[in-house]
């Protein structure tokens, strides 16, 4: 997704790879001095989710979680007991559908146990937080940046996962269709939280419940308040039938729609 800001007044932007997707932040409505720390702390906070989370570092706290022996307990950084504990809740509501074990485990359950700020696997899977971590990442740097800048507005889009925050509406542009015939759709936004998500015949995406990919393709837009129930709802809603992806998204306040 594409954004674009409504009226004149001066942005500050800027632009990071991480998190496997590049990361844009827009900000206005403050001093530059303040909007200048704001988005400092924005990409800080956004880079200590990936420090935490990414599936692809051993050595990340997510990457020393799955290495450690199934069954042993980990102290583990409140930030990833945080998102786990979403993505445990997750999993119940959508009855098994959001899942980050990977592969698809044939046991019920999420794949994991949690106590506080101590964790353990239950299975052999591995914990993926893919669907998950990246909308999360988007709250903690809105967060950051209100809390360097309250007046602050603007928006924070890591690669289609995004926020908008503050008095500016943002138009939001969501591609969908095939590759070979795209279509785009406007939006306006303000104040929420939107993802989009789109699978077909390549298997970008897997339910968890079945592990199977979707053979179709489709495109599901997520709109809620914060960014991790949008992001995680896109799998959700992909997938599971119509009852349960209106039970999720009533439980956290969310709209789906899907667009063919």
């Amino acid at each position: 997704m594409n954004s674009s800001a409504a009226g004149s007044e001066p942005v500050l932007r800027r632009c990071r790879p991480v998190l496997g997707t590049f990361v844009e932040v827009a900000v206005s409505g403050a001093a530059p001095e303040s909007l200048d720390r704001a988005v400092q702390a924005a990409f800080g906070s956004v880079e200590r989710v990936h420090e935490l989370m990414t599936f692809h570092d051993p050595t990340s706290e997510l990457g020393r979680l799955n290495r450690t022996r199934r069954g042993r307990w980990l102290t583990i950084d409140p930030a990833l007991a945080e998102v786990l504990g979403l993505a445990a809740d997750l999993y119940r509501e959508s009855g098994g559908h959001f899942s980050i074990a990977k592969p698809v485990q044939r046991q019920p359950g999420p794949g994991f146990e949690l106590r506080g700020h101590r964790a353990r696997r239950t299975s052999l899977a591995r914990l993926d937080l893919g669907g998950i971590a990246k909308g999360y990442a988007v709250d903690r740097a809105v967060e950051a940046i209100l809390n360097e800048a309250p007046q602050a507005a603007g928006i924070v889009n890591a690669g289609g996962d995004l926020r908008v925050f503050g008095a500016a509406e943002q138009r939001i542009w969501a591609r969908h269709g095939s590759p070979d015939e795209p279509q785009v759709r406007g939006t306006w936004l303000r104040d929420g939280a939107m993802a989009t998500s789109t699978s077909g015949p390549g298997g970008v995406h897997v339910d968890g419940l079945s592990g199977k990919p979707l053979r179709r393709v489709r495109t599901v837009v997520v709109r809620a308040e914060h960014c991790f129930v949008a992001d995680a709802l896109t799998k959700v809603a992909l997938f599971a039938p119509l009852r349960i992806v209106r039970k999720v998204a009533t439980r956290y306040g969310a709209r789906v729609g899907f667009l063919v």
